[in-house]
């Protein structure tokens, strides 16, 4: 988006195109930490 609009790209267009693309980036990192956390507490369920 940025190279073919360069510096025609609004704000509100940079807030949408980020708002967008931030989940695709930020999800792997969030599941990478709570996978382990949730089948930690999903073993401590089973012990019991």
């Amino acid at each position: 988006m940025w190279a073919a609009l360069g510096l025609a790209a609004t704000p509100t267009m940079a807030l949408v195109f980020t708002c967008a693309q931030l989940p695709i980036y930020t999800l792997p990192r969030v599941v990478r930490h709570l996978l382990p956390r949730l089948e930690a507490q999903r073993l401590r369920r089973r012990a019991r």
